[in-house]
């Protein structure tokens, strides 16, 4: 016999009562009632849950039974994958942003150029985003968590703001693509984001401070009389022309003093190729004299700990000892620049060996197996003649290539 609203109204002892096709109601202790769905799969007899009365009707519940009992009857266990879901669930809830960003991170990894860029990568997640969003679930992440993270730094910190906003998009995708999220991304630019977040200034890819060479000579007799590892740093940067990653990370394995030659291997530079620096008798003797000041096994600037210096450490120490002086360490190399290009000695292709560019003419570049090592070397020599003694190029040298 079927059950009634009537019927079910008046049902108050213990108990189960059958409605037919495998819907039960049962009756508690404390008089409250549910909807039980019984069936069986694989002959094994199974009870799933649908809801309680009334907050699940008798209608209701008669149509979820056969929306169930259409499952069973194609094989399917509705309740085995009820709790799987359960269980994803979990799973989807241990997953934060932050767990899946560091494993983001660390498969990205081989990826990067170099040390410095990896820590940068994270290191703005971890100080913009962690804070907002870190502990949360993935699919729990909204546009309006991604616009909290953003609206401090949106047009203060342009660049960074935007490359925090692609990283979050990036991580996200990555969760998906796991499982642990689904839909649109909450970090998306266009036809998301862009319609609440103020339009940011122009951006103009702004060139680092130079001092101009002529003060040089004078500039770096100040620097060497200043007695400290980031003065040192700062000096080799200057001497062989780099960047900052390359001489915070630079280690002796990578000095050949039969070769004269610092071989910064493709891993840890910005065009991804090796680059071969000729080191002059005067960078060879600041080897020496690094060695015997600062001994370390490893890398060549170190606190004594194996420790890399910081990469604002020679930013700091010109700004703590030169407060006038409107440069940067990265604007050395323009200084470079400027210097050999004014010599009219050396060409502008050898001059681009030497800061490590690329050749940016990729017909040129494919055809171009030779790094010009040999005009470098003395390209190098007077560079360093003309730091340590204000000597100018001589004209005419047959170098120009």
């Amino acid at each position: 016999m079927k059950l009634s609203a009537t019927t079910i109204a008046h049902l108050n002892q213990i108990g189960k009562y059958a409605d037919g096709n495998g819907l039960y109601l049962f009756v508690s202790k404390s008089k409250s009632k549910s909807w039980v769905y019984r069936y069986q799969v694989n002959q094994q007899r199974r009870e799933m849950g649908l809801g309680s009365y009334p907050i699940l009707s008798l209608k209701d519940a008669r149509l979820k039974r056969d929306r169930l009992k259409v499952q069973v009857n194609d094989g399917f266990d509705p309740l085995a994958e009820r709790l799987r879901e359960r269980e994803q669930a979990k799973i989807y809830l241990s997953m934060t942003f932050a767990k899946l960003s560091e494993d983001c991170f660390e498969e990205l990894k081989p990826s990067f150029k170099n040390k410095k860029h990896q820590q940068q990568w994270i290191n703005t997640l971890r100080t913009y985003a962690y804070p907002v969003i870190g502990d949360l679930p993935l699919k729990e992440i909204t546009p309006q968590h991604i616009k909290a993270i953003l609206d401090p730094i949106w047009l203060t910190k342009c660049e960074t703001a935007r490359r925090v906003r692609q990283r979050i998009e990036k991580v996200w995708y990555w969760g998906k693509f796991l499982g642990y999220c689904s839909g649109d991304n909450p970090a998306l630019k266009k036809g998301n984001l862009e319609y609440v977040l103020p339009k940011q200034p122009l951006y103009h890819q702004s060139h680092h401070s130079a001092l101009p060479y002529p003060q040089l000579p004078s500039f770096w007799k100040d620097l060497q009389a200043i007695k400290c590892l980031s003065s040192v740093a700062l000096q080799w940067l200057i001497l062989t022309a780099t960047r900052t990653s390359e001489v915070l990370y630079a280690t002796w394995k990578e000095i050949d003093l039969d070769q004269q030659l610092w071989i910064i291997p493709k891993d840890r530079t910005k065009t991804g190729r090796e680059y071969r620096i000729p080191l002059c008798s005067d960078a060879l003797e600041f080897l020496n004299n690094l060695q015997t000041n600062y001994p370390s096994d490893h890398l060549l600037f170190t606190n004594g700990k194996n420790k890399v210096l910081s990469d604002m450490s020679m930013l700091m120490l010109m700004r703590s000892q030169f407060p006038s002086l409107q440069a940067t360490p990265h604007g050395f190399r323009s200084s470079f620049r400027d210097w050999g290009e004014t010599s009219n000695t050396y060409s502008p292709r050898a001059l681009e060996y030497a800061l490590g560019h690329r050749v940016k003419n990729k017909v040129e570049s494919a055809y171009q197996r030779d790094d010009l090592l040999l005009i470098r070397r003395s390209l190098m020599k007077d560079w360093a003649n003309y730091l340590n003694r204000g000597q100018f190029i001589k004209e005419n040298q047959g170098l120009k290539h």
